[in-house]
This record gives structure tokens, C-alpha cells and sequence, in this order.
């Protein structure tokens, strides 16, 4: 159903349901009006015959008596009106209401009814009542329904009968409603003398064609009023919902792939602003996207590159070309800021030449390498390293980043200005910042192969590549609130396969990743460092930890060349409900340990390792945590780790450390596991990576 409709129609069904409830009441009350005037009218009419006929009827001179009975025959909708002498006798027809034979009609709108014995129910009860009495019957001889209306005539009247209102004179079905005159308080009502009975009735076939009329022009007014409303409606809300319809298709489109799509809304309201926040989402979303493509194919790139000029070259022109930069400049050098290559553009290139001789230059970079802000980044770059900025600036230079592992700045790449005269934003740094990051690994993975032959330069190497592995680490446990968490990750050999990380996202929420690589040394490392660079650029887009990996999945796949793969456990925490959305690709299952049991459970959730089978859907589950209660990630290197017996440690020991410290804080709780994984291995040393990461809940 369309959304306008599903606003208009349930409102056109309560104006039609209220129209009909108040013209129901109308009509209701018309009726009752008309009827009560209509009644009022025939007891005004037979009060005025029975007393303007009493002399005629008690001194038997019938001459008094066609008078008023003319005067009334002329009234509207009379059928008839006649005055009965109740002690004169005749012949009695069928409907004699006794064998007295009693009630000759003295006058009759009708002549020919004049002299005859007129008796029946109503006349005779006219007789007992004090008032006027009314019955609604239908009169066969006029074959409609009427109002009969009868008062006995006296000759004495003590009191005034009183008037009563249209429901006391009339009931439905023809029943007798009496005016008995009442008795003042401690006073007996008077004797009456009753010699006659005057008789009028009044239609009520014009009364019953004035309600039918007014029944059908309310109908046909509300029918008009539903039909010009829905149209009105109708088109008002479709007016209305027109630019949410318009949201709702550019949303699907963006859903099946298309993330170009823009609305265009025109409207100042709560819409326009959202059409405005749609039109953000989709830019970010399709400059997301891009980036993720284009970090993917610089990935791919960089591992096809055959040797260090080689790869530097495809690095500067990569770069360059994924913001279009005009001109830039990559520098390497050694531990003693030796200059150690040099890749660049025009007039950058001998400039950076002249910069590693400059120690205040390095060393601004080395003690400044932790800023993330753009705008913070770039003015103190100028503040603070004046004379060399006046100077790179003369040069074209706009911006220049450190190459950095863990603990040291081990190049620069300098930029100059962006195509059009763009300025440098928060995302375009540190989006270069992590093409730069994945370019380290792979700078450091041609440096190994091209000089393995030579021990010293090998030393170097897997001595900077060992730096880089460590820089991909996090320098610092999370501080989060209500969670304690604590890390320990030793490599197995220079270079690991293991790998852990936080991430910060929208609205307080963290994700938690820990991975192992398949293989060792640089190989591992590059497709680690492939991996985080791929982890960081998606996870802030996806609310889900299945679908952040469903993607990570799909271009690790598309990009790689060797068998290599990964398993991740990934995992979101929500700070506020203490939620944890969790997905697994091929890792081993995490432990938790409640406080309230005293026991843990494994995280159950089974997918294949990422770059191996593509599509791949991954599903993810979630947990509520409390306080007490602790989370353990870990590769397999705790429990394939071996005594000198050659028996595995295993995961029913780790069960027993879980059930035995989880109720420790979480850096306690991993030192008590090391002493213990250390008592059982004795002197056989670690053939794995081994990572723990613990998270204890606070509060």
C-alpha cells in the first residue's frame, strides 16, 4: 500500500465514522423535534374541540358544535375530527365497545358519519383519562399511519389538565399514554361530570416524507463531503509523502549497489533535513566505498611490484592518482637518518635530498607522528617548523607525512597541492595515512627480498619489518566504560601471524577484533596488514560484525594470489546496553565466564576463514553481559603450546584457568595464565604466536 494512502484512508474512515455518528444525532433530534411538534399540535387542536363543543354536547344542541369541527377539518393534515355523545344511544356496529350500545357521533368532519353510534377502545378510554390521550395507529380507510388523539368532555373542569412533553403523550406500537390531571398536595382531585368525547387525528405521512427527504440529502451531503475529502486527501498527503517516497527509492537503489544516488527535496521542514542527511550519508557512503576500492587495488599493486624502485614508483603514482595530488615525494632512510632512496616529482625530488640532512625537520616528524587532526597537523607544521615550511611551500609542498613504524619515523612522503585547490580534510589524511601504513609493510617486504642475500642488511630488515608488525598493534589497551580490558601478544618469531585491535565507532561503540594469519614471517604480516587496512575502512560503515566481515571476505578473496587466509573473531560492544555482537571466521571460540555460576561457555559462532570461498555470508550472535562476568580472546598458540613431553596444553587446561581466576580483573587474570602456561611448557618454547586479550566487565 502506498504511504500516502496509509495516512489518508484510516482518516477518511473516522470523518466518515464521526459524520455519520453526528448526522445519526440530527436526524435523531429532527425526528423527536417534529414529532414533538406535531403532538403538541393535536393536543392543542383536541383540547380546543372539547372545550369549544362542551355547550354543544351538554345542552344536545348540535348546532354548536360545526363550528369548531370546520375550523378544525380546515388545519393541515387533519384525517378526521368528530365529538361523540357518550349517553346517547344507537345502533352499534362490529366495533361497539360495549352492549350499551352507547356513543352517537353529534359532529364529524365527515357528514355522512353524523348520527351514527361510533364505538371503540379509544373513545372509551378517553372517558377514564383525565387528559388527553394519544395512540399512533394506522387508519385503514386512509391507509396510513396517524396520530389519534382523544379528550373527554366535561362539565365541570376543577383543574387545567397538565401539559406533558412529546415522549410522555406518545409511545410506539399504539399504547395509551394518559394526561391525568394530578391532585394538589392534601387535596382530592375534583369530581368531573363527562358527558362526551371530542376525536382528531393528524397524519403522519407528511412528517414521514420530510424525514425520509432530509435522510436522503444527508446522505447524499455526506457521500459528496467523504468523496471530495478523500480526493483532497488523497492528493494532500501524496504531496506531502512525496519526498519520503523519493528517500525510500534512492534508499533502495543505494541498497542494490548504486551509491551515486541523490534526492533532491525541496522543503525547509524536518524532510528537507532529512533529504540533506540522506545526500551526506550517500556522498560518505560512496567516497566509503571508493576508498575501500581503491585501498584494496593499491594493495594488489603493491604486492605485484618486483623490486623497491619499482614498487616506490607505483606507490608515489598510486597515491597521487587516488586523491589527484599534482606532485609528490617519497624519502627512506636508516636508523642514522642516512638518506636511503628517494622517489619524487620535479623539484620535490631535490629537496628531499636536502631534508634528511636536516635533523630539526626528522625529529619534529618523529615527536609529532601521533597527531590525527588535519587542521591541528597542519598548523603547527607551520608555527613550528617555519623556515623549512616557507621553503617546502615555495616548492608546491602542501603537506608532508611521516612513514613511521612503532617507535621511529623512517621516511616522509610530501604532497603538494590537490587538483582544483582542494585543502587537505580530516578523511583525506587519514585516509593517506593508511595507503602509507599498508605501503610501509609492503616497502619493508621488497627491501627483505632484495637484500636477503647480505646478513647485516638482513638484520636490518627483519628488524624494521618486526617494527612495522608491532606498529600495526595498538599502542594502548581501550578505555572504556564499565570494561576492563587487558592484551598480551608474543610472536613465535620475528614476525608474527597474530594480530588484535580495537576500534573506536559511531556513538561509543568498540570493535574488537583478534586474527591469525596463515603462515609466517613478512608474507603473514603483509596480508595482516592487509587485512587491518581493509578491517579499519569498513567497520565504521557496518552496524554489524557479520556483515564488516561478509565484505573484508569478498576483497580479500578478489585480491589475493596465494593461498594465504585468515580467521578472525570480530566483535562490537555496545557501551550503553552492555551488548556484544559477535561474528566468527574460522577463529577458535572465545571463553565466557559468568560470576554467577562460577563457570564459563564458549561464544558459539562458526563461519569459514576469511579469503577462502567467496560469496560468503557470516552470520553473528549476540550476548548480554554483567557485571562480574569475563570475555577471553585467544589464538591457538595457548592451546597448542607444548611441554617437553610433548603434550598439548588444551583447551580443558584453559577451561580450568577461566573457571579458576575469572574472577580476577583482567590484567590479573592474564598474569595468572602466563604463570601457569609457563610452569606447564618448562624450557620447550612457543612454536605459535600466542594473543590473549581479556575483557572484564566493571559495571
Amino acid at each position: 500500500m502506498k504511504l500516502y494512502a496509509k495516512f489518508s484512508i484510516p482518516l477518511v474512515i473516522l470523518v466518515v465514522f464521526v459524520s455519520i455518528l453526528l448526522n445519526y444525532i440530527i436526524i435523531r433530534s429532527e425526528e423527536e423535534r417534529l414529532y414533538d411538534y406535531i403532538n403538541k399540535f393535536g393536543v392543542s387542536l383536541v383540547s380546543n374541540l372539547a372545550s369549544n363543543s362542551e355547550l354543544g354536547v351538554f345542552t344536545g344542541n348540535e348546532t354548536y358544535l360545526e363550528k369548531p369541527i370546520k375550523a378544525i377539518s380546515k388545519e393541515k393534515d387533519v384525517v378526521f375530527a368528530f365529538v361523540l355523545d357518550v349517553e346517547a344511544s344507537g345502533v352499534a356496529g362490529d366495533d361497539a365497545w360495549n352492549v350499551k350500545e352507547r356513543g352517537k357521533v353529534l359532529a364529524h368532519s365527515d357528514q355522512s358519519e353524523v348520527g351514527k353510534v361510533y364505538s371503540d377502545s379509544y373513545s372509551e378510554k378517553a372517558l377514564d383519562a383525565q387528559g388527553v390521550t394519544v395512540v399512533r395507529r394506522f387508519y385503514p380507510p386512509a391507509g396510513e399511519d396517524i396520530l389519534d388523539f382523544s379528550a373527554p368532555i366535561f362539565k365541570e373542569v376543577k383543574k387545567k389538565p397538565k401539559k406533558e412533553s412529546f415522549d410522555a403523550l406518545l409511545e410506539e406500537g399504539g399504547e395509551e399514554l394518559f394526561f391525568d390531571k394530578p391532585a394538589g398536595e392534601n387535596e382530592p382531585a375534583a369530581k368531573l361530570v363527562k358527558k362526551g368525547v371530542a376525536r382528531v387525528a393528524l397524519s403522519l405521512a407528511p412528517l414521514q416524507t420530510t424525514i425520509a427527504q432530509m435522510k436522503r440529502k444527508v446522505l447524499w451531503v455526506t457521500i459528496s463531503m467523504v468523496i471530495l475529502l478523500l480526493v483532497v486527501l488523497t492528493s494532500l498527503f501524496r504531496f506531502i509523502t512525496k519526498p519520503i517516497m523519493l528517500l525510500a527509492d534512492a534508499a533502495k537503489k543505494i541498497a542494490g549497489g548504486d551509491y551515486a544516488q541523490r534526492v533532491v527535496v525541496k522543503s525547509n521542514d524536518a524532510i528537507g533535513t532529512l533529504g540533506e542527511s540522506f545526500n551526506y550519508m550517500s556522498d560518505n557512503l560512496n567516497q566509503s566505498m571508493k576508498r575501500m576500492e581503491l585501498t584494496s587495488n593499491f594493495n594488489q599493486t603493491l604486492i605485484l611490484a618486483n623490486n623497491l624502485s619499482e614498487l616506490l614508483d607505483t606507490i608515489l603514482a598510486e597515491i597521487l592518482n587516488a586523491r589527484k595530488i599534482n606532485s609528490g615525494a617519497i624519502m627512506l632512510f636508516n636508523n642514522q637518518r642516512n638518506l636511503f632512496v628517494v622517489k619524487g616529482t620535479s623539484e620535490l625530488y631535490t629537496f628531499h635530498k636536502a631534508l634528511a640532512k636536516n635533523s630539526n625537520f626528522l625529529d619534529w616528524f618523529i615527536q609529532s607522528r601521533n597527531i590525527s587532526d588535519a587542521q591541528e597537523y597542519l598548523e603547527r607544521f607551520e608555527n613550528e617548523l617555519n623556515n623549512e615550511y616557507n621553503e617546502l611551500r615555495k616548492l608546491g609542498v602542501v603537506m608532508t607525512i611521516p612513514l613511521h613504524t612503532k617507535d621511529e619515523v623512517i621516511g616522509l612522503f610530501s604532497f603538494g597541492a590537490m587538483a582544483g585547490g582542494k585543502e587537505y580534510s580530516d578523511a583525506d589524511i587519514k585516509f593517506l595515512s593508511n595507503l602509507i601504513q599498508s605501503a610501509v609493510i609492503a616497502i619493508d617486504n621488497i627491501i627483505l627480498r632484495e637484500k636477503e642475500a647480505e646478513s647485516e642488511i638482513m638484520k636490518f630488515e627483519l628488524e624494521f619489518a618486526k617494527k612495522v608488525q608491532e606498529s600495526l598493534l595498538p599502542e594502548a589497551n581501550p578505555n572504556i566504560q564499565g570494561f576492563d580490558i587487558y592484551t598480551l601478544c608474543i610472536p613465535a618469531k620475528d614476525i608474527g601471524g597474530d594480530y588484535f585491535d580495537f576500534i573506536q565507532l559511531n556513538e561509543g561503540g568498540l570493535g574488537i577484533s583478534i586474527a591469525d594469519v596463515s603462515g609466517k614471517g613478512v608474507p603473514a604480516a603483509l596480508y595482516m596488514a592487509s587485512t587491518r587496512s581493509l578491517l579499519r575502512s569498513i567497520a565504521v560503515d557496518h552496524q554489524t560484525s557479520c556483515s564488516t566481515l561478509t565484505r573484508i571476505n569478498d576483497l580479500l578473496f578478489d585480491e589475493r594470489s596465494t593461498n594465504t587466509f585468515v580467521t578472525m573473531f570480530y566483535a562490537i560492544i555496545d557501551s550503553k546496553t552492555k551488548t556484544l555482537n559477535y561474528t566468527n571466521a574460522g577463529h577458535t571460540f572465545p571463553l565466557h565466564y559468568k560470576d554467577h555460576s562460577k563457570a564459563c561457555s564458549y561464544l558459539i559462532n562458526a563461519g569459514l576463514p576469511l579469503g577462502i570461498a567467496s560469496p560468503q555470508n557470516y552470520n553473528s550472535s549476540s550476548v548480554t553481559l554483567a557485571p562480574g562476568e569475563l570475555i577471553l580472546f585467544y589464538t591457538d598458540g595457548i592451546v597448542e603450546a607444548m611441554n617437553e613431553e610433548d603434550e598439548l596444553f588444551g583447551f580443558e587446561r584453559l577451561e580450568a584457568l577461566v573457571n579458576k581466576y575469572g574472577h580476577l580483573a583482567a590484567k590479573d587474570f592474564i598474569d595468572k595464565t602466563m604463570e601457569e602456561l609457563m610452569l606447564f611448557v618448562g624450557e620447550n618454547p612457543f612454536q605459535d604466536d600466542l594473543t590473549i586479550v581479556a575483557m572484564k566487565i566493571t559495571s
